[in-house]
């Protein structure tokens, strides 16, 4: 689920997404905490479905399907130590990147 927040973001993000000509790439990311769901049996397909929703709403936005992938990281880069909540907490995310031609 995107929230509100990330709603907003992105819509923010919006102008420069539409100028940007080159690849976009929507990687989500999981803490390190294993995961086993019917819905997600592993981070990997958790991070997967993060960058999926993310990539939907790009998309809705205008965004050209054809030039954003959804890409799922599980934990890895990991910016915070894993030990401690607030670390592991910033590690659940999205991160776009976007590439020049």
């Amino acid at each position: 689920m995107l929230t509100a927040e990330g709603k907003t973001l992105l819509d923010k993000l919006r102008p420069v997404l539409l100028e940007h000509k080159g690849r976009i790439t929507v990687e989500g990311h999981t803490d390190n905490q294993p995961i086993a769901t019917a819905q997600f049996p592993s981070n990997w397909e958790l991070s997967t479905a993060r960058a999926s929703i993310v990539t939907r709403h790009l998309i809705g936005l205008g965004v050209a399907a054809n030039r954003v992938t959804p890409a799922g990281r599980r934990r890895h880069p990991t910016p915070r130590r894993q030990r401690h909540p607030p670390g592991s907490r910033q590690n659940r995310r999205v991160g776009i990147v976007l590439y020049t031609e």
